[in-house]
């Protein structure tokens, strides 16, 4: 992808490993969306029954997953969850250390209860951050004790509706910022905004030579917004020398809805 003359080395791949609703087919599975970053870390949207095959079909690393974000809690969406778990447990690489999981409320008792009942053990931690419908009052809010964690669990937090932006902050990491909204199904779901960090221009290299900038310190300088003297009095700028800045690419992945307007 070219932007602003300036060539992007890196990839946001997206590979659809689920595209069937309700139940599988013998073609197609049910829900599983999944998106790697520049920095080769997977994102996992929805974990419908049947993904750990899919996994093993695609070019998806399962180490590198990372992060998991669910949208609703429809069995179609979250029936490979507990099994995805343990499967990553199973082929867990030294790096991996733990992982978040963010979806609506309910999500973390289905999967506590699927994982105690099943005698299931994990290799690393996980974290449930549960997406609060904007109607939900802090006194209907499950209240968890220490005792009711998973002994692989660490307390996740409670995503609340910010009125202003209409929007849930979900969280800012590997260069992205991913933020929902609900949109309109059965039962409460959510849409997914996946924003990468803007880039800073590229700097003229043709330009800053004819203006008389040596080779050195005084371009890296330059390339980081900072504006410089040279020996001889002149004063260059960051901005004659250095492009606009490069947009971020975003993607935007829903749940089930008969309208996304959120």
């Amino acid at each position: 992808q070219r932007t602003n003359n300036r060539r992007r080395t890196t990839q946001m791949k997206i590979t659809f490993l689920g595209t069937s609703s309700g139940v599988p087919t013998a073609e197609r599975n049910v829900s599983n969306i999944d998106m790697m970053l520049d920095n080769g870390s997977v994102y996992m949207f929805d974990c419908g029954e049947g993904t750990q095959h899919q996994l093993q079909k695609s070019i998806i690393k399962s180490g590198k997953i990372t992060t998991i974000f669910i949208t609703h809690m429809h069995g179609d969406h979250v029936f490979g969850m507990p099994g995805l778990l343990c499967t990553l447990s199973g082929n867990n690489p030294p790096t991996r250390t733990h992982i978040d999981i963010y979806g609506p409320l309910g999500l973390a008792q289905y999967l506590r209860t699927s994982l105690r009942l099943s005698d299931s053990h994990l290799g690393f931690t996980i974290a449930v951050h549960e997406i609060v419908p904007e109607e939900t009052t802090e006194d209907q809010l499950p209240q968890v004790l220490e005792s009711e964690l998973l002994p692989s669990e660490k307390r996740g937090s409670y995503i609340v509706y910010d009125k202003e932006q209409s929007c849930y902050h979900i969280v800012k990491q590997d260069g992205v910022t991913v933020r929902a909204a609900p949109i309109l199904h059965r039962v409460f779901t959510v849409g997914y905004v996946v924003e990468e960090d803007s880039s800073p221009g590229k700097l003229d290299m043709d330009l800053a030579t004819k203006l008389g900038v040596p080779k050195g310190p005084l371009l890296g300088k330059l390339k980081n917004g900072q504006d410089i003297t040279l020996t001889n009095g002149t004063v260059i700028k960051s901005t004659d020398v250095i492009g606009p800045e490069q947009k971020g690419r975003k993607a935007v992945i829903l749940g089930d809805t008969h309208d996304p307007s959120g």
